[in-house]
């Protein structure tokens, strides 16, 4: 992979199980990263886990394995971003800790991209992994879907002002682009009343960013009538 003279970027997929990622991940990407591989921890570990499942145990194989990937993904970004190289990565971001890496990048001075796809409801997102398993994609078990599910939104309320740049979509159906968010301001979005309802019960932080620009809106819209 070549390097980079100009400001290197951190691109990041995020969102439910089932919403959609790995499909969509290298389209979204921007043009000047189309050539850059995108690291899929999930694939990585689950086929990893087959592997090992030849020689251990069932539980000692998701250890070996969980451990494999993470060595591996700690490996990727101390060399990226020694070499200053764009990077870009899908998953899930539960806890406090799946965020020291993207810190990493922007105490490094990465420009730090964010899309999140986000579902309207948890249900939907076990029934899209449950068909993805029949169709023969990878399996995930009901109470990580779950905890991915509100784990996702719950960090991504708290931390998006962490991000330079949030694109918010709704995967439910047609793909809908939801707002484009920068920290602490809203730099383009849908109406509050197109917003689907899960932004405004699990992401409230952005959602009163949303409000807030409506009104903003109509204020000024008001005063020059005036």
């Amino acid at each position: 992979m070549s390097t980079f003279s100009e400001r290197p970027t951190l691109f990041i997929v995020a969102g439910a199980n089932g919403a959609g990622k790995s499909t969509r991940s290298r389209s979204m990407l921007p043009a000047y990263m189309e050539d850059i591989p995108i690291f899929d921890g999930d694939i990585l570990f689950n086929e990893k886990k087959k592997e090992l499942q030849q020689h251990f145990s069932a539980k000692e194989s998701m250890q070996r394995a969980a451990s494999f990937v993470s060595a591996h993904f700690d490996g990727l970004v101390s060399k990226a971003i020694q070499k200053r190289r764009h990077f870009a990565f899908e998953g899930h971001f539960t806890q406090k800790e799946h965020w020291q890496p993207i810190l990493a990048f922007k105490n490094s001075g990465y420009y730090v991209h964010m899309v999140y796809l986000g579902l309207d409801k948890v249900e939907t997102s076990l029934d899209r992994v449950a068909r993805r398993v029949r169709t023969g994609g990878h399996y995930v078990d009901d109470f990580n879907v779950k905890a991915n599910y509100y784990g996702n939104l719950d960090m991504l309320n708290l931390n998006a002002p962490l991000l330079h740049r949030l694109d918010l979509y709704d995967a439910s159906r047609s793909l809908r682009h939801l707002a484009v968010l920068q920290p602490g301001r809203v730099m383009d979005a849908l109406q509050p009343a197109e917003q689907p309802k899960w932004v405004q019960t699990e992401l409230p932080k952005i959602a009163t960013l949303i409000n807030n620009r409506q009104f903003e809106e109509v204020r000024q819209t008001r005063g020059m009538a005036l």
